[in-house]
């Protein structure tokens, strides 16, 4: 018996609904904004926990800094040296000096060490250290104000640092409070970038110094 089954073509064009269309576009659009507010509370909320858990600002106040910190200045310091106690002598620290107060000073001495402060120099273990980030010419002296007299040693205990402001006859510092420590005095970093204002912006580097006359430009 002859074959008698006909192939029928049915690929015919079957145009697309608008309404369909209108649809599949909104939810692109939805899909798409979803993302970007999920991009953005992401970077948010990393950025909040970078300000106050890993790179907080910090604004100076005062002069004891002078001339490499002004009255006023922003810097950014690194919580992670806090986290891991990985702080070195010559770092710039902020802390914490009280309730009211927060203090921003540089570390000269760690814990062991023997400081002693005579003819307007700083001596640690018996040696006179090198200090480049100070004007030359700058003395450290003490007196009356101060809990070290002039060519007495002062062993720092254990778990603590003796910092000192780099304006040193007006700051106060371990001269008169002697070392400090995390555990009274919270610790917010070690100084890593100046960024405000913009002309004295920068990378912080330890043992470089501004000009003597650099806050009263």
């Amino acid at each position: 018996m002859p074959n008698t089954t006909t192939n029928v073509k049915t690929d015919y064009y079957v145009p697309p609904d608008p309404k369909v269309e209108i649809k599949e576009k909104i939810r692109a659009f939805f899909n798409a904004f979803g993302n970007l507010i999920t991009v953005i509370a992401l970077i948010a909320i990393l950025g909040v926990i970078s300000y106050f858990f890993i790179f907080p600002f910090n604004v100076v106040d005062g002069i004891s800094m002078q001339p490499n910190f002004c009255n006023g200045d922003i810097y950014i310091t690194n919580k992670i040296t806090d986290y891991f106690n990985n702080y070195s002598k010559g770092d710039v620290i902020a802390f914490k000096y009280n309730e009211k107060s927060n203090y921003i000073k540089r570390i000269v001495a760690m814990e062991g060490d023997t400081v002693k402060i005579e003819g307007g120099k700083v001596y640690v273990n018996g040696l006179e250290i090198e200090e480049p980030y100070l004007p030359e010419g700058r003395t450290t002296e003490v007196g009356g104000w101060s809990q070290l007299a002039e060519g007495m040693e002062y062993i720092v205990p254990k778990g603590h640092y003796f910092v000192l402001g780099d304006n040193r006859h007006f700051s106060s510092d371990s001269r008169d409070f002697l070392a400090i420590s995390p555990s009274k005095n919270p610790m917010n970093g070690n100084v890593i970038v100046i960024v405000w204002p913009p002309e004295r912006m920068r990378i912080f580097d330890k043992n470089q110094g501004l000009p003597e006359n650099e806050c009263n430009k």
